[in-house]
């Protein structure tokens, strides 16, 4: 196999943000070539079609920012403070200047025609990464008494609404991009939690 002559981080990055920015229909092989600097024959030869271009841009990003997350997610700390320092980075990944505004899985996760069973289970994954995280922090707030336990709340109904917050925060990012929106999202979130706190 012919070897690469060129920084592979360096390119999936720079598509990566194509990706995010564009989205997967409106992203072209004549952007991708224009944006990572290789020929289309380069970029068949060494990642094959667009699809396995895009494949390989999701895991970068999802290893970059969703991992990132996980990790805040999972300290060990109470939750009222792991919920503010998640939706600060969350906010501030979508205040950075140097990145598009909103979340790349949540921009193309509308595409469902053409892509495969693969990438669209990769997609799912970016997803579901961060709402088990969510719902292993509340169960662990549970246990530990932090939150209350009845049969009007449960974990998973917790990690679903903040992670619904969390999609407002990236959709409205990309329509109004006002930090000051999005911490009032913040805001109300982290009450909604905090009715059900015991202690903090």
């Amino acid at each position: 196999m012919r070897k690469k002559a060129f920084d592979e981080e360096v390119v999936l990055r720079s598509v990566m943000l194509l990706f995010w920015e564009k989205g997967y229909d409106s992203t072209s092989i004549g952007d991708l070539e224009k944006e990572s600097g290789l020929i289309r024959t380069s970029l068949y030869h060494f990642y094959g079609n667009k699809e396995k271009i895009f494949l390989a841009a999701l895991d970068l990003y999802i290893r970059e920012q969703c991992s990132g997350w996980v990790e805040i997610l999972n300290k060990q700390s109470s939750v009222i403070s792991i919920l503010n320092e998640f939706f600060d980075s969350i906010i501030a990944h979508n205040c950075n200047s140097e990145t598009p505004t909103g979340c790349m899985i949540a921009v193309n996760s509308t595409v469902t025609n053409g892509l495969s069973y693969e990438t669209k289970e990769k997609l799912q994954l970016g997803y579901k990464t961060v709402i088990s995280a969510l719902e292993s922090l509340f169960e662990r707030s549970i246990e530990q008494k932090y939150i209350k336990s009845n049969d009007a709340i449960s974990a998973h109904d917790l990690a679903i609404y903040v992670m619904g917050c969390i999609q407002g925060i990236m959709v409205l990012s990309r329509a109004l991009n006002n930090e000051i929106d999005l911490r009032a999202i913040k805001r109300q979130a982290i009450r909604h939690v905090e009715s059900y706190v015991l202690k903090c």
